[in-house]
């Protein structure tokens, strides 16, 4: 009963993601990457400071538009991931601009802009022709334009979805499907179509509102100049405009080609149209944070440590010198350090190996993987206490010519490079003979020396 995908999906800016920069940033668990040439990582949007995965629309939801996939666990179970979607209403679409931000098996989590500028929420088959499963709505309505937290749970027989404003725990969007439940793998994509395009063989514009065909026709010659030799954009879905479909269809990779402009078909005109005339493509919609669980919600994403500064005084060290102060400074990834008297140091490392340091020459090695937090106790005098960010209280007490043990136990409720959930601690010992131990909960590092 745990997370089973931490990911910030943050990485190098301007690559697309891959394979192994979702690896590196993977707390927990795995998440692999279909199609990822329409996507980057990028600073445009960031959240927590980092760096997230900005995707366009491809032409279809099957190789074409960059998605994230994972394994999903059976019910009960609860997602979250960060969105920052555009402006949907732009499009002059109304609500039935849309973006399938999220899939679980075969049915989309689908979002779009209210009338009044807030998030709306529909689950829909893979089949876009088929209706919606609109849900029962509760809670405040949360605008779109800014960074959205989706909560997406099961529990086997309902599905619920709340979305919050950003890190907000308060405040959200619920919308609730009872009776339908969602398994299966989960992906997260941001592919953009447009509900309620159906124009087929035998429909003419003479029959319709608009000029419709012929707008569509007029995409496909903008597409291929080529197309529509005999009849040209005339208004009518005849045999020519069919096999023209169907040859668009088949151009782009559709797995159905039956010559219909569904909604599928339909935003993939639109983006080749958009793509020959240089017009504005679709905009982009931004991911980040993703977490899966099986017994809870995650809640909001913890910010990273980036530096944490505090004065020490004769930190844990075998001889402490209580008028020796200084400061400590530990940027995220880098090894940790804190500072005692006359040279004397603990040194913890982001997994890597770090020493612990007594007075003068004295030098015991120590492997841990140590952030920084906690306290230092045992001491005669010389005890100060700081604070340093975020949720980090640490007390040091400094001792007099070694004649008493201090104690480190370490802990940070943040990230280490980049990574978001609550890291082990480490206790270190100090005794007056100079011999140094080291331990992380729950026992993943160990180590000890003796001072020489």
């Amino acid at each position: 009963m745990a997370r089973t995908v931490v990911n910030s999906l943050s990485g190098p800016v301007g690559a697309a993601p891959s394979t192994s920069s979702l690896a590196a940033t993977a707390r927990v668990g795995t998440v692999g990457v279909v199609a990822p040439g329409r996507s980057d990582y990028s600073a445009a949007e960031t959240v927590h400071g980092l760096s997230t995965v900005r995707v366009d629309t491809g032409f279809h939801r099957s190789n074409s538009t960059p998605r994230l996939e994972t394994v999903l666990p059976a019910a009960p179970w609860w997602i979250r991931f960060y969105t920052r979607l555009p402006q949907m209403q732009d499009a002059g679409h109304g609500i039935d601009e849309c973006r399938w931000v999220c899939r679980v098996g075969t049915v989309g989590l689908v979002l779009h802009e209210t009338a009044n500028g807030n998030i709306g929420l529909r689950l829909q088959p893979d089949g876009l022709a088929q209706d919606p499963i609109n849900p029962a709505l509760d809670g405040t309505a949360v605008p779109i334009g800014q960074w959205l937290r989706v909560e997406l749970s099961s529990d086997g027989t309902d599905t619920v979805c709340e979305v919050y404003p950003g890190h907000a725990t308060t405040g959200p969007r619920i919308a609730t499907w009872s009776g339908t439940a969602l398994s299966g793998d989960m992906e997260l994509s941001a592919y953009r179509y447009r509900r309620g395009v159906l124009l087929q063989p035998g429909d003419n514009d003479a029959n319709l509102d608009g000029t419709p065909i012929q707008d569509r026709q007029e995409q496909l010659l903008a597409w291929n100049p080529d197309a529509l030799p005999q009849y040209g954009a005339d208004g009518d879905f005849g045999n020519e405009t069919t096999t023209w479909v169907q040859n668009f269809q088949e151009t782009h990779g559709f797995a159905l080609v039956d010559g219909e402009i569904g909604s599928e078909t339909g935003a993939a005109m639109d983006l080749a149209a958009a793509e020959a005339n240089g017009d504005p493509l679709p905009s982009p919609t931004w991911l980040s944070y993703l977490a899966i669980d099986d017994a809870t919600s995650p809640g909001p994403a913890a910010a990273p440590s980036e530096t944490i500064s505090f004065p020490t005084k004769g930190a844990s060290n075998t001889s402490g010198h209580k008028a020796s102060t200084r400061s400590l400074s530990v940027p995220l990834g880098t090894a940790s350090s804190l500072v005692g008297g006359r040279g004397g140091s603990a040194h913890g490392g982001l997994a890597v190996t770090g020493n612990i340091l007594g007075t003068k020459n004295t030098t015991a090695p120590v492997a841990g993987a140590v952030t920084i937090g906690g306290t230092a106790t045992g001491a005669k005098e010389a005890t100060d206490t700081v604070v340093g960010s975020p949720s980090v209280t640490t007390t040091e007490a400094g001792y007099k010519n070694a004649t008493d043990a201090a104690t480190v136990e370490v802990f940070l409720a943040g990230t280490v490079r980049q990574r978001v959930e609550p890291l082990p601690r480490l206790s270190a010992r100090a005794t007056p003979t100079g011999r140094v131990s080291a331990t992380a909960i729950p026992g993943r590092i160990s180590g000890s020396g003796t001072r020489r």
